[in-house]
């Protein structure tokens, strides 16, 4: 097997990473910091400003699960695109759900019901499948917008960290 290219990433924040390395773990702990405990906010209206700041700020570092979020398409194709901190009042919650379900378990075909819950994820096999090894990547990203929104809030009617 030929050793995987170099990638040039002049933010090692915003590249592709393993979490189960040293240095991948490093990573995702500085790509996940957030607040201190006592500093959080509740998730709240009063609130809603400096959370979207917050997000705003960690943008980049959330990286294309919040900036590419499909909302169109074309015979199974994307087509257009939107911003989850800048166009959130045009993202559907179904949308998100949808990109949920294609990342961590099955595709759901569009004009398809969303499935109840629970919901299943997926194995992958990262080491000898190339699109695994892509859907391997999102989910470590998505992981990481999972853990900055929970170092930035409070747990909220009745939400808890897993």
């Amino acid at each position: 097997m030929a050793a995987a290219p170099t990638i040039w990433e002049e933010n090692p924040l915003t590249g592709d990473f393993n979490p189960c390395t040293a240095a991948g773990q490093k990573l995702f702990l500085e790509k996940t910091k957030g607040l201190l405990a006592n500093s959080r906010l509740t998730m709240s209206n009063i609130n809603a400003t400096k959370i979207m700041e917050i997000l705003c700020v960690k943008e980049q570092i959330m990286g294309e699960v919040v900036t590419h979020i499909p909302t169109s398409f074309t015979a199974g194709t994307a087509g257009d695109y939107k911003n989850l901190v800048s166009q959130s009042p045009s993202i559907t919650l179904e949308r998100i759900q949808r990109e949920a379900h294609r990342r961590f378990g099955t595709a759901i075909t569009e004009g398809d019901p969303i499935p109840a819950l629970p919901w299943t994820a997926a194995d992958l096999t990262p080491a000898t499948d190339n699109a695994h090894k892509n859907l391997f990547y999102e989910r470590v990203h998505a992981n990481v917008v999972a853990e900055i929104l929970k170092t930035v809030s409070l747990p909220h009617l009745g939400m808890t960290s897993c």
